[in-house]
């Protein structure tokens, strides 16, 4: 109910309300039900806590500076969703291949994709306090994410084609 009602005060005049009441319902949510402490530091699942504290950040920070909230929420977008989602899809290909626990292994191959993953949205997320570096920045995390993406299909390509024998 708060969620929703975040949106009618953005909707009436009230942004900076809404976006903290957003902020505050979505942090509540993950200390609640998000278990932070875990023993596989290193391993996919630290991408998740990125992630959260990506998105988490982007939330609270957009209030406090709405003239640059378009950067900033790439912290959100990028840091956020867009980690989250080749952590799902990681743990999906994973499940699929017949290998879940690699899921779980130590690599530093997933520490370096996960620094990339950060690099990308901060960097993003930073280019509107530097005017005189605003494009290059851009550039930069346009190239950072690219080769993300690329490095992350290399890493799962024989996951892509092995099915799981049960199926």
């Amino acid at each position: 109910m708060l969620l929703i009602s975040s949106f009618f005060l953005e909707a009436y005049g009230q942004v900076t309300v809404g976006y903290f009441l957003r902020a505050a319902v979505a942090v509540s949510y993950l200390l609640l039900e998000v278990r932070w402490k875990t023993s596989q530091s290193r391993a996919l699942t630290t991408g998740l806590f990125w992630a959260l504290g990506l998105g988490g950040l982007g939330m609270l920070l957009v209030p406090t500076n709405l003239l640059q909230h378009v950067s900033i929420e790439h912290l959100l977008y990028v840091g956020g969703f867009g980690m989250l989602m080749l952590v799902v899809g990681s743990r999906v290909l994973f499940g699929h291949s017949g290998d879940l626990e690699g899921f779980f292994v130590k690599s530093q191959w997933v520490r370096f994709l996960i620094f990339l993953g950060v690099l990308t949205a901060t960097t993003r997320a930073t280019s509107a306090w530097v005017p005189s570096t605003t494009v290059s920045h851009h550039i930069y995390a346009a190239w950072t994410g690219g080769i993300l993406i690329c490095l992350w299909l290399l890493w799962h390509r024989r996951r892509f084609v092995k099915r799981d024998e049960a199926e």
